[in-house]
């Protein structure tokens, strides 16, 4: 995901690459705003242009060996974490990874009701758990692989529960260096005001009707 393949969000778009070239990243960002607007698709880009060996002024280089392992979803310093239904056996996230990492490279706009249509052959509801919590906790203890940032991102963060919320207190108040934890959500106000507290919040705005339409001629050429 390249920050040219976003619609709208100009300003967020330039504000986080500002932090970038000005080497003031922070440890904990939230992206937040209304459903369908993009923070996912955002946070991806942000990532891949971290991680690029030769950021741009305005996008990742897309030639260097950190932008191809980000063009297959597959840069090792880049995590997910995601609402899930829990069942007996599924506790964390983890055994849908692929399925997930598969889902939002074809859709990155992947809305939060689809996704739980497709995970569960019932009508249930995600969550994220206080087991998730602590493997996100471990994978951001561990050593980067390509010995730049690790990144977190959390989609729909407002699914943790409150015992998963306060597992990742401790950690967003003080993460390992070079650690950047992105935590998505259409609703800040029903995450704890510790953890809204410990984010510098990112406010990502509607899309109008207008920037839709422009962008769904350019698609789709008509």
């Amino acid at each position: 995901m390249y920050f040219k393949e976003i619609i709208g969000q100009t300003a967020v778009k330039r504000h986080l690459i500002k932090t970038v070239r000005d080497g003031h990243v922070g440890h904990a960002l939230m992206l937040s705003g209304g459903v369908g607007n993009g923070k996912l698709p955002l946070a991806v880009a942000f990532a891949g242009y971290i991680f690029c060996e030769n950021p741009g002024e305005t996008d990742r280089c897309g030639t260097c060996n950190s932008c191809k392992k980000m063009d297959a979803m597959g840069h090792p310093d880049l995590h997910f974490s995601f609402p899930f239904v829990k069942t007996t056996s599924i506790k964390t996230c983890k055994p849908q990874m692929r399925e997930f990492i598969s889902t939002i490279a074809k859709d990155p706009y992947l809305d939060l009701r689809d996704w739980e249509l497709q995970i569960a052959s019932e009508n249930k509801k995600s969550i994220i758990t206080a087991d998730e919590s602590n493997e996100i906790v471990k994978s951001l203890a561990l050593k980067s692989f390509a010995g730049g940032h690790k990144v977190m991102i959390i989609w729909h963060a407002d699914k943790l529960n409150a015992g998963a919320q306060n597992k990742l207190l401790k950690t967003l108040e003080e993460p390992e260096a070079k650690t950047l934890i992105l935590l998505i959500t259409d609703t800040p106000e029903d995450l704890l005001t510790t953890i809204n507290s410990r984010t510098q919040i990112v406010k990502c705005d509607r899309l109008s009707d207008q920037v839709m339409a422009n962008a769904l001629v350019e698609k789709f050429q008509c």
